[in-house]
C-alpha cells in the first residue's frame, strides 16, 4: 500500500469518504455552472469503487451503464451481493 494512503485504509470510512468525494465533485460542478452558465445541461457519469480491507463501496452517477454490467458480472460470479 501506498504509505500515504495508510492512515486512510480504514473499512468504516470507506463509503463516508466516497461519497464526501462525490459530494465534493457535485458542489465543483455547480460551481462552474453558476460561474459560466453556457455549462448548464452537461452531462457527467461517474463510477467509482474503493476498497479497504474486505468492504468494497461501488458508486454509479449518471448513465452508468458500465457499472451496472460490471456489477452483474460480479453478482452473477457469486463475488457480490445485491
Amino acid at each position: 500500500m501506498i504509505d500515504v494512503l495508510h492512515p486512510y485504509d480504514r473499512p468504516a470510512d470507506a463509503a463516508d469518504l466516497l461519497g464526501g468525494a462525490i459530494h465534493t465533485a457535485n458542489r465543483t460542478l455547480r460551481e462552474a455552472i453558476t460561474a459560466d452558465p453556457a455549462l448548464a445541461g452537461m452531462g457527467t457519469t461517474l463510477v467509482a469503487l474503493t476498497w479497504s480491507g474486505t468492504t468494497a463501496v461501488v458508486a454509479n452517477v449518471g448513465w452508468g451503464l458500465l457499472a451496472q454490467e460490471g456489477a452483474e458480472r460480479l453478482m452473477d460470479e457469486g463475488r457480490m451481493e445485491h
